[in-house]
């Protein structure tokens, strides 16, 4: 069953390479201590969402600290993550940064 979904995505998309930021274990570290550090300063008191100034500490702390990284895929149309990735990332703790470019 696997094997054939495998099959469909291939078959059903074109073979691309994109630019990702990629994150290792000693990364996503720095990223947290990065907004650890730097909500209290961000917060201004105005009518601005904790959750969106977070946000945005996350994004400019992955620009920082993690590289992009060219992987290589299966562009698709279908599903919430239209690009399947296929490119071997360097270990089991590197997690791929999506929507931060």
């Amino acid at each position: 069953m696997a094997i054939m979904i495998a099959l469909l995505i291939v078959g059903c998309g074109s073979q691309k390479t994109k630019l990702y930021r990629v994150c290792d274990c000693e990364q996503k570290d720095s990223v947290a201590t990065f907004i650890e550090r730097t909500v209290g300063l961000a917060n201004n008191m105005s009518d601005e969402e904790m959750e969106d100034v977070i946000r945005q500490l996350e994004a400019t702390a992955v620009r920082i600290h993690c590289p992009e990284q060219l992987l290589e895929g299966v562009e698709t149309s279908s599903g919430l993550y239209p690009y399947r990735i296929f490119t071997p990332l360097k270990d089991s703790c590197s997690t791929i940064m999506w929507g931060i470019k």
